[in-house]
């Protein structure tokens, strides 16, 4: 894991940016024409195509991030780098599908 990355996920407002990157990732998901694929909803009423929503599309552009398969840019905050992995997992769900 990046050094960078570590000492953000211990940083005090971790969560608060978690949250905002959360939102950010329902309006994205949200956002998208998802060419004849019908939308669903949780029990919780949380949006889901294919089985997968923009939370289980951020809790893995996270996972990504921690293992290392999606590469931390040091330059960019880990807000940034989190809504970009999240934006570019939500788009290959857009396009490909479940995988």
């Amino acid at each position: 894991m990046h050094p960078d990355l570590e000492s953000a996920l211990e940083r005090p407002d971790f969560e608060e940016v978690y949250l905002r990157v959360a939102l950010h990732s329902y309006n994205v998901y949200c956002g998208y024409f998802w060419r004849g694929r019908a939308m669903k909803r949780t029990e919780d009423e949380i949006p889901c195509i294919d089985g997968k929503g923009p939370d289980d599309l951020l809790g893995d552009a996270l996972a990504k991030l921690v293992s290392g398969e999606r590469t931390y840019d040091p330059g960019q905050s880990f807000e940034i780098n989190l809504k970009r992995a999240v934006e570019s997992l939500i788009w290959n769900h857009l396009k490909t599908g479940p995988g």
